[in-house]
């Protein structure tokens, strides 16, 4: 079960959760702050810049994605059916509002680096809001 604690009802209603579950089993509590997760306009803005930079760079769009990926989020290692060790870079999916928006910040420098002019819309700043 999740609640999201945003006023004192809520609050109500899990402390009443809580106290409904039955004595002698065991039950384990998460409490952790919500974070939103990117947002459609930014995830829309790093797919509108991926062509812009994957034609200055030499790659196809999914390429130059994993690849600005790596540089600037991070990779994993995982184990191939083979049993061979591999990495792959991280996924954005997971990244906050916050997060996205510094990733998309690193991109933007990277290509006024190499004076590539990336696409500005008009929610540019909504994009680029961070909670």
């Amino acid at each position: 079960m999740i609640f999201f604690l945003i006023d004192n009802d809520r609050k109500s209603n899990c402390k009443d959760y809580i106290d409904s579950l039955p004595n002698g089993d065991k039950w384990e509590v998460v409490i952790q702050e919500r974070k939103n997760k990117r947002s459609l306009a930014q995830n829309r803005l790093l797919h509108m810049w991926l062509p812009y930079l994957a034609e200055h760079f030499g790659y196809q769009p999914e390429q130059m994605k994993d690849e600005l990926k790596y540089a600037f989020i991070g990779e994993e290692t995982w184990t191939n059916s083979k049993g061979k060790e591999r990495t792959r870079p991280l996924s954005t999916t997971t990244l906050t509002v916050k997060e996205f928006a510094e990733f998309l910040n690193k991109i933007d420098l990277l290509a006024r680096r190499f004076n590539i002019n990336l696409p500005m819309p008009d929610d540019f700043l909504f994009a680029m809001m961070r909670d």
